[in-house]
C-alpha cells in the first residue's frame, strides 16, 4: 500500500515457448491511471517495460502478455518482475519484485543439486546426472584454482535428452544444432 493504493493481487504464469502473463488487480480511493510492468533476467540490469492499456478507476484487473516467441528469452532464466502503479492523486506504489521461472515446460524436469550446481534432467538416468554435475563442480573448482574466477549465484544445466528436444526449444528460424555442431567442429586436416 502507497498512499490509498492497494494490490489485490498479482500473478506471472510462464506458457512455454510463447512467453509470461503477467497480471495485476489493484486499487484506490482516486482512480488509477497507469500500471506498468517492469521485468528482466535476473543477471541483467536492463528493465523491459510492458505497459497495458486501462480505463482509468478505482479498482482495475489488468494483464501484460511478454510475448518470447521470437527468441528473445532463452529458456531457463529467472524473470525478476515488479509494477508501479499510479494514481490520480499522485500516489505511486511499486510492488515488490518477484521472481519467475521462464522454463521449458515440455517435459517434467528432476533437479540434481549441489551448493554450488542445479542440474535439470528428464531422462530418469541418475548416474549419467550425477556425471554431469560432478564435471560441473570439477570445472568450477578447476577455473578457480587456475583463474582465480569466483561465482556470484549457482549455476543451473538443463540436459536435453535428444537433439531434437533441444532444438524445440531454440528460437524459431535459428540453426539446429546438428547444423551448429558440424560448424563448429569442422575439421580441414
Amino acid at each position: 500500500t502507497a498512499g490509498d493504493i492497494t494490490v489485490i493481487g498479482e500473478e506471472a504464469v510462464a506458457e512455454f515457448p510463447n512467453g509470461v502473463a503477467f497480471s495485476l488487480n489493484a486499487a484506490s480511493t482516486e482512480p488509477i491511471v497507469s500500471a506498468e510492468l517492469f521485468f528482466r533476467p535476473s543477471n541483467t540490469e536492463t528493465l523491459r517495460l510492458g505497459t497495458p492499456s486501462l480505463e482509468p478507476r478505482t479498482e482495475i484487473s489488468v494483464t501484460y502478455e511478454a510475448d518470447f516467441r521470437g527468441g528473445r528469452m532463452p529458456p531457463g532464466v529467472d524473470l525478476v518482475y515488479f509494477w508501479r502503479i499510479e494514481d490520480e492523486a499522485g500516489s505511486i506504489l511499486d510492488t515488490p519484485e518477484q521472481v519467475v521461472l521462464w522454463s521449458d515446460s515440455r517435459f517434467a524436469w528432476e533437479p540434481l543439486e549441489s551448493d554450488r550446481v542445479t542440474v535439470y534432467a528428464y531422462n530418469g538416468d541418475s548416474a549419467f546426472n550425477q556425471a554431469i554435475l560432478d564435471s560441473a563442480e570439477r570445472t568450477i573448482d578447476l577455473l578457480s584454482a587456475e583463474y582465480g574466477a569466483e561465482m556470484n549465484q549457482p549455476i543451473r544445466i538443463w540436459a536435453y535428452s535428444s537433439g531434437e528436444d533441444f532444438v524445440g526449444a531454440l528460437a524459431p528460424n535459428s540453426e539446429s544444432w546438428p547444423t551448429l555442431a558440424r560448424k563448429r567442429w569442422r575439421c580441414s586436416c
